[in-house]
């Protein structure tokens, strides 16, 4: 029989039936269900509630609609005259991704390779966290493989455009899950004769020779920095007794027995201080807390940690810990706001809360006593949403959806303290009672602001204490403001 005629996207793709089962199965729940969880948690889950739970969670996601994305070319590459084409493109598509992932967690020199080769590609800087552990993940190979039996053949085209949103949505996800902003530095090691550390996964290499107490950068070193430290542990090259081993964020300890006692020597837990918080406003970076690695100075005997965008930390055979500045990275002499416009832009999302609370102090001065569900309980949703936002700490989250969460909701705040003033309050919004108004939305505001402008000035010590003395004495001025309002009517 003859056709006459082109042949249609239809007709091309009938002919190929492992294309066909490929894009029925992107548009599975299970695999739609795989993305969307693998954004959820990149960044939200992973980023606010860390564990080894969060850190594996991305990894049998993406282990569960990648391979599909990659059976698109295969499909179209390997010929139908192959025996078992389906079954061909499908072993062929979990082998190359299930390699690349074993290589990539393994196989610390393909990591680096993959990394580069990624960056160069995209333009972009890449980091890939080799974990042995997460080949736990290829276990959703075994669900893919079910799904793919089980899937039945129709001899109609699938025509839907999910699959191609679902493509779109997995590679720009699994881009987004490598790539990374500068760190700080990342590596430190030696050589035996300097120290040397970097910045980035293009390696921006600066030296010392003096036990780590300062570094100069170097552009005509071709040489990787290499971390030596296996994991968390740090060996003293010349005595193994003398050990370091680090908890990022939490704590590093000193062994001097093979590791069989351990001295906990520097302890890395702190509060967010306005500092850090507005060095991360400024240079649009989100700080995580080191060591990222550790190596200890042969000649000078010194321990040297990376610490990201704190520089190194340097422990000296005399027994004292010094932070050192490396490049533009250091934990010392970081700037405050210095101008006004600094100043709001840093605490911008308090600055809506702020404002916020002033109307929620109208509405809360306004309600008429006594007190009934019909009353309060409208007023509980904007409080409600206010509150949320609070603890959502915006200064402290700037980069993070908390914080942009945190500016929505106050927003949405707005909109419904208004509409309750003027449903339930509407009595006393007259002209002669704008100047109490007024004043009380001022003092709210104020009231409220102050202790975080103090905060981020320094002259309090933790954004948590501010925050208590903001609610507190908003809380207190609003009962003051019951007593005093001179409104007919408004009584407790």
């Amino acid at each position: 029989m003859l056709i006459s005629g082109p042949l249609s996207g239809s007709d091309i793709r009938m002919r190929n039936p492992p294309l066909e089962k490929t894009l029925r199965l992107l548009g599975h729940p299970l695999v739609i269900g795989s993305v969307v969880l693998l954004l959820l948690n990149d960044h939200i889950f992973r980023t606010n509630y860390p564990s080894s739970l969060t850190g594996k969670l991305s990894d049998f996601c993406w282990l569960l609609f990648f391979p599909l994305i990659l059976a698109i070319p295969l499909s179209l590459g390997i010929p139908g005259r192959v025996r078992n084409q389906k079954e061909v493109v499908l072993f062929s598509s979990l082998s190359l991704t299930g390699l690349v992932f074993i290589l990539a967690n393994t196989a610390t020199s393909f990591r680096r390779f993959f990394e580069q080769i990624l960056g160069s590609i995209t333009r972009s800087e890449f980091r890939i966290t080799q974990d042995p552990t997460d080949l736990v993940a290829l276990l959703s190979f075994i669900l893919l493989w079910q799904l793919w039996k089980r899937s039945k053949d129709d001899k109609d085209p699938y025509k839907r455009p999910l699959p191609y949103l679902i493509i779109a949505l997995g590679i720009t996800f699994s881009l987004a899950n490598s790539a990374y902003t500068v760190q700080g530095i990342e590596c430190v090691s030696t050589d035996g004769a300097e120290l040397i550390s970097s910045a980035g996964w293009r390696d921006e290499i600066y030296v010392s020779n003096n036990g780590g107490m300062s570094w100069d950068y170097c552009a005509e070193c071709t040489n990787q920095c290499v971390s030596t430290s296996e994991e968390t542990l740090v060996i003293h090259p010349e005595e193994p007794a003398i050990r370091y081993r680090y908890f990022p964020g939490e704590r590093i300890e000193k062994s001097e027995d093979s590791g069989d006692t351990w001295v906990a020597h520097y302890d890395l837990t702190r509060s967010r201080d306005a500092r850090s918080a507005f060095y991360e406003y400024r240079n649009g970076v989100q700080l995580i807390y080191g060591p990222f690695s550790g190596a200890i100075d042969p000649s000078s005997g010194n321990a040297v940690f990376a610490m990201g965008h704190d520089g190194v930390l340097v422990h000296n055979v005399n027994g004292d810990w010094a932070w050192v500045v490396v490049g533009e990275f250091g934990r010392e002499g970081r700037p405050l706001p210095s101008s006004p416009k600094e100043l709001v832009g840093f605490l911008y999302g308090e600055f809506h809360l702020s404002i916020l609370f002033g109307l929620l102090s109208i509405a809360s001065v306004l309600v008429e006593g006594p007190f009934t569900v019909r009353k309060i309980a409208p007023l509980s949703i904007p409080w409600f949403t206010f509150l949320l936002a609070w603890s959502l700490r915006p200064a402290l989250n700037r980069l993070a959806y908390s914080g942009a969460l945190a500016v929505f909701l106050a927003y949405s705040g707005y909109v419904m303290v208004l509409l309750y003033i003027l449903i339930f309050s509407r009595d006393f919004i007259k002209f002669h009672n704008l100047k109490f108004l007024l004043m009380i939305l001022v003092l709210g505001l104020v009231i409220f602001y102050l202790p975080y402008l103090l905060w981020a000035l320094t002259w309090l010590p933790s954004y948590s204490g501010a925050s208590f003395i903001s609610l507190s004495m908003g809380v207190a001025m609003i009962a003051l403001g019951r007593r005093i309002c001179p409104f007919k009517g408004v009584e407790d």
